[in-house]
């Protein structure tokens, strides 16, 4: 849509047009303990094994000021190499959520093979389930919750994809939002869909 394209390009002009690699858990903003994030990354792990063609992202960061959470969310989906240590993902099965918590805000994203399952996912049911820990500061929790919540979509759906056995090459630069941008953007945006969001109030 042309909106999306608009949006885009305003969000390219403030934040770059590079490419960045993604983790699985980015957290410039320390919400998360060291036992937590063992916890999650072996929770990534087992989705992972069952969901291959699946990428899910969780960013925690201050945003930088006139940003939202869903804003950023969708220039990830664009901009985000989804990468393991095996495999590197594709953008259009990439989920990403953003959490501010600062603003008290979260957002989820869906690339485009994704968002034609949205009905089932049900991002904005997924954020009710997490905004009661995420407004008590138990990040784990609220992180555990979506991925439990994701694999149970997902399982209902019941379809999957081939892995990509594509790797990219990474430069060691820390843009304001604490990613590294990757030193060759070959890779195509693929996304234009409005992430889902949420205020925490």
């Amino acid at each position: 849509a042309a909106s999306d394209v608009y949006k885009r390009q305003v969000l390219c002009s403030k934040l770059g047009d590079h490419w960045v690699r993604l983790d699985r858990l980015t957290d410039p903003a320390n919400c998360l303990r060291l036992g937590e994030r063992r916890i999650l990354e072996s929770s990534l792990d087992e989705f992972e094994r069952r969901f291959p063609q699946v990428f899910f992202a969780v960013y925690f960061g201050v945003l930088p000021q006139g940003f939202s959470s869903s804003e950023v969310a969708f220039w990830l989906l664009n901009h985000a190499a989804f990468g393991t240590q095996e495999i590197t993902k594709r953008n259009e099965y990439g989920v990403v959520l953003v959490v501010d918590p600062s603003a008290s805000t979260a957002s989820f994203g869906l690339g485009y093979a994704i968002e034609m399952m949205a009905s089932e996912i049900k991002a904005e049911r997924i954020l009710r389930l997490m905004s009661p820990h995420l407004l008590k500061g138990d990040y784990g929790r609220a992180v555990q919750t979506a991925i439990n919540q994701l694999d149970k979509a997902l399982r209902k759906i019941g379809k999957s994809s081939p892995r990509d056995p594509r790797v990219s090459s990474t430069h060691a630069v820390t843009t304001d939002l604490g990613l590294t941008p990757l030193r060759t953007p070959a890779r195509t945006a693929l996304v234009d869909q409005e992430p889902s969001n949420y205020r925490l109030d």
